[in-house]
């Protein structure tokens, strides 16, 4: 009896569990019989040890890689031990493919390592994926992102993951916010990149200034215990604030964002976001800094406004006390229907499929392996 081929295999790196993003961009693949390996950060050698020709290794986050290391010449040792792991692969026949999550990974303590790191990604890839058109110019004074590489698969909504299953009236009544109080939402974990202090002075801005002032909604945990300290200590004084420093589980991010007239995300350095989408999923318009590359990601999307992020407070508290009255739930629900997970998905299955054609002959790279460790002994 002949034997079956076994699935290709792509190894995610890193591969953490529970990301609905990862989850969400892998449903094709899946069904479509591909082995999908989340890559251990501690152990990411022996992972590679299982691919052969006609696989893949798809890096994500390159944080593991340098960022984590104890000094910079153990991150440079990191790097050139990544590097050659990769060169390595490619000569096997494994297919690179590097997704574009950030400009640079939020935590950054050694810039050299990783600017290194990202440019041999960059030339070293057979596929980059970036998830907006203008990813190659916001990234262009850290890394080249050569234009014959570049797959361009944009992030998806969550269209099927989420839905507004809680009313307005259930979800303010389990906040404890009034019906009629207007409410600004910041949702996520509260890096410092993702700039809850700008929003915070600009609501304590709109209550110096004599503006009527928004509940502020909060919910999401700070990495550190020094970072909630320093939030709960700027929290404004003229507003209401509903905030939960914890993880939100799942079942209780419908009611957040229920309970929510706008969500700001003022973001001082973000290439991409999900939590737009997860908004737009859930009903609810955004507003965001007026940086170039968002702008033109989302200047037909009527749900989203900007501030100017050159006077964020005082523009961020102008804006908010100009609401926007109107209904956009139809656009937002087209958004969300245009980059649906499974479109987004199938997206992604038809990019492996042009890496790795199914005639692909496989198991080369496993028996070159064998044979060079039998003239080893």
């Amino acid at each position: 009896m002949r034997n079956r081929a076994r699935a290709h295999r792509v190894l995610v790196f890193p591969g953490r569990r529970g990301v609905h993003y990862l989850r969400m961009l892998h449903q094709a693949p899946v069904e479509a019989g591909f082995d999908m390996v989340p890559g251990k950060v501690k152990d990411l050698t022996s992972d590679a040890e299982r691919l052969s020709r006609g696989d893949v290794l798809h890096i994500h986050w390159t944080q593991p890689i340098a960022q984590e290391a104890d000094s910079e010449e153990e991150a440079w040792a990191s790097v050139t031990a990544f590097t050659q792991l990769v060169d390595r692969l490619r000569q096997e026949g494994v297919r690179i493919v590097w997704t574009v999550h950030n400009r640079l990974p939020h935590r950054m303590r050694f810039l050299e390592p990783e600017l290194a790191l990202s440019q041999f990604l960059a030339d070293s890839s057979d596929r980059i994926h970036i998830m907006s058109a203008e990813t190659p110019g916001v990234v262009a004074d850290l890394y080249r992102l050569p234009p014959e590489k570049l797959q361009h698969i944009p992030h998806p909504s969550y269209r099927g993951e989420y839905e507004a299953s809680v009313s307005r009236e259930r979800a303010r009544e389990l906040l404890g916010v009034p019906e009629d109080e207007p409410t600004v939402l910041f949702f996520g974990r509260m890096h410092p990149y993702k700039g809850v202090d700008t929003l915070l002075k600009a609501i304590s801005l709109m209550g110096d200034r004599g503006m009527s002032v928004p509940t502020l909604l909060l919910a999401g945990r700070p990495k550190l215990r020094v970072e909630r300290e320093q939030i709960e200590a700027m929290l404004p004084v003229d507003s209401s604030v509903v905030a939960h420093f914890e993880h939100v589980e799942d079942d209780d991010i419908p009611t957040w964002f229920g309970a929510a007239d706008v969500a700001v995300f003022p973001f001082r350095s973000i290439l991409n976001s999900g939590s737009v989408h997860l908004s737009a999923t859930l009903g609810v318009p955004v507003v965001l800094p007026g940086e170039p590359h968002l702008k033109s990601q989302f200047r037909d999307e009527p749900w989203v406004r900007f501030y100017d992020p050159v006077d964020a407070t005082g523009s961020l508290a102008d804006l908010l006390a100009r609401p926007d009255e109107s209904d956009h739930s139809d656009s937002m629900a087209r958004f969300s229907e245009r980059l649906a997970p499974e479109k987004v998905s199938q997206q992604y299955l038809d990019m492996l499929r042009e890496l790795v054609p199914s005639s692909e002959p496989k198991g080369t790279g496993m028996l070159r392996r064998a044979r060079s460790h039998l003239r080893r002994r």
